[in-house]
This record gives C-alpha cells, sequence and structure tokens, in this order.
C-alpha cells in the first residue's frame, strides 16, 4: 500500500518525505457533492448489506467511513472528509483503520474503475486542540473521462448481467459470466510486469471493455456482475499483496445457496499453462467454485490468517456439477466421462488428488486402455493441469 501522511500546523501542510510545504484549499463544491450523495450512498449500501461483506463487518462508527468514501469516490471529490476528534490518538486509530482497509472498499466497489486501490493520501489537520482526518484518492481518469468510459462500461456490465439472469438456475448464470470475461478479455502480462496499479488496465473496465488485464481486473469485472445478480461476491489477496511493489495476486470468493465457493479466473486464463495447453483452449474451469482446501494446495501464497469465509461445499464445482470428477480413479468411471462430453475432439476430468491422477495416466496411456474408450482415434496428447488434479486429453 503507497500511502503518504500529510501534518497541517495551522493552515501550513508540512509533507513528510521529499514533498514541499504548501496549503491546500478544499473544493466546496467538492464537500457538497460528497454530502449530498451519502444519503443514496448509504440507502444502497443498508439496503443491499448482503452484497458488500467488508461493509458489514464494520460497526456504525465505520459504516460511516465507508459511506462517505464511497460518495467521494463517485463524485471524484479530491478530497474526502471523514471526521473531527478531540485527540491525536483517536486521530489514528482511524487513519490505521483506514490504511488496513482502503483497498478492501475499493474493490468491493468495483464499478468506481477510475479509483487505484492501492494508492491514496492521508491528510491530517491540526487547529489548536482539534484534529480532522481526509482522504485524498488516487483517481487515474480525470472526471470528464470518468463520465464518457461510465456510460460505455455500464452497457457492457448490463449486457452480461441481464444475459446471466436468463438462465435456468445459478450454476449456469454464474459460469456464464465467468466464461464470457475470460473469452473476451487476455491476460496482459507487459501491464503485470509494469506493476502499476494506476493503469487502467487494473481495473474492471480494463477488462471488461479494453480487453485487457491482469487479476485485479477480472477480480474487479467478476465482483461487479455478481452484485448485480444478488449473489455476495468479495476479493482476497495473497500475502504478496501486501508488499509495494504490487506483485501479489488477487481471486474471489462467492456465496451461492449459502455456501462459499472460490473462483480464480486469472488462473483459468490459459496463458499461464503450457503452451500445448494453449493450443488447445482460451481459457479452462480448474478453479471455478474450489474449496479452502484446494485453493491452498494449489496456490502457495496464500495468506495464513485470512479473514475470507471457510468454503467446505462442491456442489457448485464445475466438474463435479458436470459430473466429471473422479475421486478415485476407476476405469469404467473415466469411460462414462468422456463418452458424456459433448466435444469431440478433447476430454478433461478432474481427480480428487494427483496420486489418482497418475494412475490414470498410467492406466489409460501406459496401459493403453484409453483406446478401449476411444476406438476411432489416432493420436493421442494429454496435459496435466498446473493443479495436479485435471487431466485434459486432446485427440483426432
Amino acid at each position: 500500500m503507497k500511502k503518504v501522511t500529510v501534518f497541517l500546523i495551522v493552515a501550513a501542510l508540512l509533507f513528510v518525505g521529499m514533498f514541499a510545504i504548501g496549503t491546500i484549499v478544499e473544493n466546496s463544491s467538492d464537500r457538497y457533492a460528497v454530502t449530498a450523495n451519502q444519503s443514496a450512498v448509504k440507502d444502497r449500501l443498508d439496503g443491499e448489506g448482503d452484497l458488500y461483506p467488508v461493509y458489514v463487518s464494520f460497526d456504525e462508527q465505520y459504516r460511516d467511513y465507508y459511506v462517505k468514501l464511497c460518495a467521494g469516490f463517485e463524485s471524484c471529490s479530491e478530497v474526502i472528509f471523514l471526521d473531527e476528534f478531540d485527540s491525536k490518538e483517536e486521530m489514528e486509530t482511524v487513519e490505521e483503520w483506514l490504511d488496513e482497509n482502503y483497498r478492501n472498499i475499493v474493490y468491493e466497489q468495483p464499478d468506481c474503475f477510475w479509483i487505484d486501490p492501492n494508492s491514496y493520501i492521508i491528510e491530517e489537520r491540526q487547529s489548536g486542540r482539534e484534529y480532522t482526518l481526509s482522504a485524498k484518492p488516487n483517481y487515474t481518469l480525470d472526471k470528464s473521462e470518468v463520465a464518457e468510459k461510465k456510460e460505455i462500461y455500464d452497457a457492457v456490465v448490463r449486457d452480461i448481467t441481464d444475459e446471466a439472469k436468463r438462465k435456468d438456475n445459478v450454476f449456469d448464470s454464474v459460469l456464464y459470466v465467468y466464461d464470457t470475461i475470460l473469452s473476451k478479455t487476455d491476460y496482459d502480462h507487459d501491464l503485470a510486469d509494469a506493476k502499476d496499479s494506476s493503469l487502467n488496465g487494473y481495473s474492471a473496465y480494463g477488462c471488461l471493455v479494453d480487453g485487457k488485464t491482469v487479476c485485479s481486473g477480472y477480480t474487479l469485472a467478476f465482483t461487479s456482475i455478481m452484485q448485480k445478480l444478488g449473489i455476495v461476491c468479495g476479493a482476497e489477496f495473497d500475502s504478496m499483496s501486501d508488499s509495494e511493489f504490487f506483485s501479489g495476486h488477487v481471486w474471489n470468493y462467492c456465496k451461492l445457496d449459502g455456501e462459499y465457493y472460490y473462483f480464480d479466473l486469472t488462473w483459468d486464463d490459459t496463458s499461464f499453462d503450457s503452451d500445448e495447453l494453449r493450443k488447445h483452449l482460451d481459457y479452462t474451469h480448474d478453479y471455478f467454485a474450489i474449496t479452502s482446501e484446494e485453493l491452498r494446495e494449489t496456490n502457495l501464497t496464500v495468506k495464513e490468517n485470512t479473514t475470507s469465509p471457510e468454503s467446505t461445499a462442491d456442489k457448485y464445482n464445475y466438474y463435479t456439477y458436470k459430473n466429471m470428477y473422479c475421486e478415485k480413479y476407476s476405469f469404467n468411471d473415466v469411460r462414462r466421462i468422456i463418452k458424456n462430453q459433448p466435444q469431440d475432439d478433447f476430454a478433461v476430468i478432474k481427480f480428487g488428488s494427483a496420486t489418482e491422477r497418475v494412475k490414470a495416466e498410467k492406466d489409460l496411456f501406459e496401459n493403453q486402455r484409453l483406446y478401449e474408450i476411444l476406438t476411432d482415434v489416432y493420436s493421442v496428447k494429454y496435459i496435466a493441469s498446473v493443479s495436479g488434479l485435471h487431466l485434459y486429453i486432446f485427440y483426432e
């Protein structure tokens, strides 16, 4: 998290570090816009509270700060006033809360795609015995650009949401959103190397409109549409994400029929897989509705002290739901799974462990029993997924 703390003695600001002394004149129209917008923002958050797990985790005082921040974001306010305090200690307590939660709040408001979630300035002011605390967001677009791009963005989000709502059940709705995002977006490795979260590619806009993004864009875009479908959806960050170099990873969790699941669109983008797999598939479903245990086994940088919900359900896991799962290797089960898959040039099977997948490989390929299932093919290639649980079989 990049943070600059600013101290004001009477009317002068002393910027810590390399900043010069200057005077901040707060834009009164900004303050009015934030104040006027707070009621609408609070009504939305309270009315749909379950859709905002970060918001509902706070007590009334901190919910008020959350509302002020969101109202400021939506108004593109240069300075967002938070509160006045009788002591420096009280102010520093809120400052610490802001430092810990600013990024989480921005990720819970993905439609404010002009906010850099990793960079902002804290302004502390002292006048006599009173202290005031404000936040100065880092906007990636100016106000005129926001209005223009938001119209385009809203139309794309609305189209995907409307189509998802036409599906017969929650699984098909979520799968449609997942596949649509992955099919229209490419992971931008150059952007990831730049490590500059102020660029549009890090946002839901970069994902859904520009079609090039990194893990944050996938996560924010998915969150946005899940919220509009009335599905609780949040973001979780790995331990690397706490560094100032933005080298970490972020993914989603969702609550479906009262149970939690994890989703990682980034890792289902085959740009991270083998050259052979990329030749055949643009994306996979290996990280669609997985459990906490599977997440920890396949992502070595998951925070040990994560605050995200524990996930043990497997009903909506892609492979379970599609009857493409083998807890333990069985030739007859594999035969059934392959025969029931709709595509005619490849098959995918998920196993309960990498050990069971290896058993399948030995029997199907070393013992050549696959040809008892696929009697009319002449060329076969197989690939194990990065997680080690999935077996991809391509044939002609």
